[in-house]
């Protein structure tokens, strides 16, 4: 394809620029690790692609919005929340790893803050895998913490096999523990809105918004509804019926 110029975004990512700047193509690449570095990044790229001024103009319209929200949530309570990274795997002799969530000062920790939020683990830093912190503990820990909303990864053509379901979160050992569990504040939210930094990330800020404090948002616009994300347990071993 002969490329003018590489943008790329992402820690694997990073590992490529050296050898591609080496063939000859100018590389660049992103680790954004707040909200200032995301939009950081794309002024950066705008200047590369000749559009400064374009990006700075989108981007002091994104602190303008992100200024808007945090007057509403300035004067509500912040919701526990606990948002989940990825799920737990158990890959027998080799081990079980997760689940994953955000620690504090991480892009996801500040979206959570600006929509009203407090991450629950924002003691932690970076990526954190609970189960290397807390073992067979990890789902105690989470309830101890009392989240009064979980927040589980969806995405359109995703595999069951990748999709935690609601139904599995809510009977997981000591999560009827949780005021989330209590109060059927277990949802999806849209992986791909979420985790991709970029001109979207202030939509992903207001849906946040409007999952915590759904009586004060709205769904954004062009925005799947929480509900239509929903994903029937048709794989899951249903309880027994109530007599």
């Amino acid at each position: 394809l002969n490329p003018t110029i590489i943008l790329c975004e992402g820690s694997d990512q990073a590992t490529w620029v050296e050898s591609l700047n080496a063939m000859g193509y100018p590389t660049y690449c992103w680790v954004p690790e707040s909200i200032d570095e995301i939009y950081n990044m794309m002024i950066e790229m705008g200047e590369l692609l000749g559009v400064k001024e374009v990006a700075e103009e989108l981007v002091a319209g994104y602190y303008a919005r992100i200024e808007e929200i945090k007057a509403i949530t300035a004067n509500l309570t912040p919701i526990r929340t606990y948002f989940e990274i990825a799920h737990q795997s158990d890959y027998g002799e080799y081990g079980k790893y997760g689940p994953y969530t955000e620690g504090g000062n991480t892009p996801f920790d500040q979206m959570i803050q600006i929509a009203g939020g407090v991450n629950i683990f924002n003691d932690g830093e970076g990526y954190i895998n609970l189960y290397d912190s807390y073992g067979e503990e990890a789902f105690a820990e989470i309830s101890k913490r009392d989240p009064q909303v979980i927040l589980s990864p969806y995405w359109p053509g995703a595999y069951d096999f990748e999709v935690t379901s609601l139904y599995e979160i809510m009977t997981r050992p000591t999560f009827e523990q949780t005021q989330a569990v209590q109060t059927g504040r277990v949802a999806y939210y849209d992986s791909s809105l979420m985790k991709r930094f970029g001109p979207r990330t202030i939509k992903a800020i207001e849906k946040l918004a409007y999952l915590l404090h759904p009586y004060y948002f709205s769904n954004p616009e062009n925005s799947v509804s929480p509900w239509e994300l929903g994903k029937i347990d048709v794989a899951e071993n249903f309880p027994a019926p109530l007599n």
